[in-house]
């Protein structure tokens, strides 16, 4: 119960510095940038989570990202602790991202992840807008595209 306690402050807290957040940095949560991810991703060398809600995801997300929805809620479903309990045991940096303008929603699963005992867990600077931007790959729930401006 205690524990109950203390995860819903902690998720309380960051809901509110998120819902806050006035610049990219107001949630003191460790960032990446998209060219280091790229590294990263060229690789195979990272996790990536898409904090996204399930029908965004399915419209378009990065090659392997797994989902973890926090996207307009506290807390991500129960049916994602399975997730969660990968990315605690994996070695590999883990890179949340989201749709936000400020990667709020991003930063605040790293904070999460990281109260849970995920290391080296960054959100990714700029998210999807930026990924998709930069004309970088995006997964379908049935193909993989190159996208970008038109």
């Amino acid at each position: 119960m205690r524990t109950l306690l203390v995860t819903s402050s902690l998720v309380l807290a960051l809901f509110s510095a998120a819902t806050s957040a006035q610049n990219a940095d107001a949630i003191d949560a460790p960032r990446i940038t998209q060219q280091a991810f790229k590294k990263l991703v060229a690789a195979h060398n990272v996790i990536i989570v898409d904090t996204r809600r399930a029908e965004t995801f399915a419209e378009g997300h990065i090659r392997g990202a797994l989902l973890l929805p926090l996207e307009g809620s506290l807390t991500w479903p129960d049916e994602s602790e399975s997730v969660v309990a990968v990315l605690i045991k994996t070695r590999k940096p883990v890179v949340t991202y989201c749709a936000c303008s400020d990667e709020a929603t991003a930063a605040r699963a790293a904070l999460m992840l990281q109260a849970r005992g995920v290391k080296n867990v960054k959100a990714l600077r700029g998210g999807w807008n930026e990924w998709v931007k930069a004309g970088n790959p995006v997964v379908t729930s049935t193909k993989s595209t190159k996208s970008g401006p038109k």
